[in-house]
């Protein structure tokens, strides 16, 4: 008697390791309400919402020629100005209406004129409200992820609107 009680509480100690992460998962597929957290926040945008529409900000701070910020947002805009600075540009890694709008800016300009780096959009939210990039690329649609209208940008930060392409 005394092997078989020990026998059921190991089994059922071991049912309960190994099943917790299994009713951890499930628990949230099942009871799910229609909100979304931080987790699954950020996979909410599927390649067929994409508008079109981007949002560009140009740090002012690391473009001290006079008249360098404004050729870089006509640049974007679809306006060819002659520019000769190098520019970094940060995108989002999920952002894959962003990266193929800095790939085509990129293949604007000459060869090695401008670096694209992808990064995580929190991350990329964060250097900009610090002002520690050059310029960053982001589809509207992460815009509105990352709150980027409502957020309080620095006074060095360019906001530049791009629609189509």
């Amino acid at each position: 008697m005394n092997f078989l009680k020990h026998l059921i509480i190991k089994i059922t100690g071991l049912a309960v390791i190994f099943g917790i992460p299994i009713y951890i998962y499930l628990f949230p597929l099942v009871f799910r309400s229609g909100n979304t957290d931080a987790i699954s926040g950020a996979t909410m945008i599927s390649s067929e919402a994409v508008s079109g529409e981007y949002v560009i900000l140009i740090n002012s701070d690391m473009h001290k020629k006079k008249g360098t910020t404004e050729d870089w947002a006509a640049f974007f805009k679809g306006e060819s100005p002659l520019i000769f600075d190098d520019i970094s540009c940060l995108v989002a890694t999920g952002d894959n209406s962003g990266n193929e709008f800095a790939d085509i800016c990129k293949a604007r300009l000459p060869e090695n004129q401008m670096t694209i780096t992808k990064i995580n959009g929190l991350m990329m939210v964060s250097k900009a409200d610090h002002s520690k990039f050059d310029v960053i690329v982001m589809s509207r649609e992460f815009a509105e992820v990352f709150s980027v209208y409502n957020r309080k940008m620095p006074d060095n930060i360019r906001i530049v609107y791009v629609s189509g392409e």
